[in-house]
């Protein structure tokens, strides 16, 4: 999972899909495996999941 941040400190833990030059990561949803949060770097590529879709993260939030 991602942790996203956004105004008077509100946070938010997703579920994602990170891509890196040599190597995914795909996300896991249980209890045991799900939710280790990863810190992308600028050259990755993450994908959000929702409840409702997937949501490409723009380059300049990693």
């Amino acid at each position: 999972s991602v942790m996203i941040s956004g105004k008077g400190r509100q946070s938010l833990r997703l579920p994602c899909f990170l891509f890196r030059p040599k190597e995914a990561i795909l996300p896991a949803f249980g209890s045991f495996t799900g939710s280790y949060t990863l810190e992308p770097t600028k050259k990755d590529s993450v994908f959000l999941i929702t409840e409702s879709e997937i949501i490409k993260m723009p380059a300049g939030k990693n």
